[in-house]
């Protein structure tokens, strides 16, 4: 599930953090991913990740009051070995 420009309709929340990264060289699979970085998950951070994480993650925390992290780290049309170890 995308936004699909409906993410002005997310909220900022605090205690919901998104990592992100850049695009890794695909023809390498064993190269580290070593330039992330956690954000506060605000209306214009959502557009790079899915309504579906958007929402257990508010529901996650509302449930517990725990902070909580999303990571994304899908590159589409990346062949699944890229991602194994």
């Amino acid at each position: 599930m995308r936004w699909f420009g409906q993410q002005a309709n997310a909220k900022t929340m605090e205690n919901v953090r998104l990592f992100s990264m850049d695009i890794p060289d695909l023809n390498d699979p064993a190269q580290k991913m070593t330039n992330g970085k956690w954000n506060v998950y605000t209306p214009d951070s959502a557009y790079n990740y899915s309504a579906v994480s958007y929402y257990l993650a508010e529901a996650l925390h509302e449930a517990t009051n725990i902070p909580v992290g999303i990571i994304c780290a899908g590159v589409g049309g990346s062949p699944a070995r890229c991602w194994m170890k």
